[in-house]
């Protein structure tokens, strides 16, 4: 009998359980506009610089276009000026404003560019990914909603089961 009771017994319990982070990191998004996929799945482990989610580049790239047009109409009315310029007073006073102007529009088409190369959200650090879908298309910067619906990663060490505060 007292050999009985030396050997192990392993026990199993099921119990439902609420897993929050401890010290949750929220990722945001540089930019506004529409999540176009998701990449990862809830819950998923991922890696600092993960990729998590990537942004619909269809109203930037529009921008981008017009941008573009518009630097092209900017550069030709700068260069009509400049030959006018010889001979016209008018278009000699004229030329300062349209140089503006082609720097002005040539500042937008390089903000547009920069914009289009942030439009993947990647993980500020390793950890899980706690998140749940709310929608198929969320509206980044809509004051109802964040990137993510509860969006948090936690790092894998700091886990912990509420209570006793002692891992297992």
């Amino acid at each position: 009998l007292i050999g009985i009771g030396c050997i192990p017994v392993q026990l199993n319990a099921l119990a439902s359980a609420e897993i929050t982070p401890q010290n949750p990191i929220p990722v945001t998004s540089p930019v506004e506009g529409i999540i176009k996929e998701i990449v990862i799945k809830p819950n998923q482990t991922v890696r600092a610089g993960e990729v998590l989610a990537v942004l619909d580049d269809t109203a930037l790239r529009n921008r981008l276009t017009v941008a573009q047009k518009a630097l092209e109409i900017a550069r030709a009315d700068s260069q009509r000026a400049i030959n006018k310029a010889f001979g016209d007073e008018a278009s000699r006073a004229e030329l300062q404003v349209l140089v503006a102007r082609v720097r002005e529009k040539s500042a937008e088409v390089n903000y547009t560019s920069d914009l289009l190369g942030r439009l993947t959200i990647n993980a500020p650090q390793g950890g899980v990914a706690v998140f749940s879908v709310a929608r198929p298309k969320v509206r980044l910067g809509d004051s109802e909603l964040i990137v993510f619906k509860a969006a948090a990663q936690v790092p894998p060490d700091a886990a912990r089961v509420p209570g006793d505060g002692q891992h297992e």
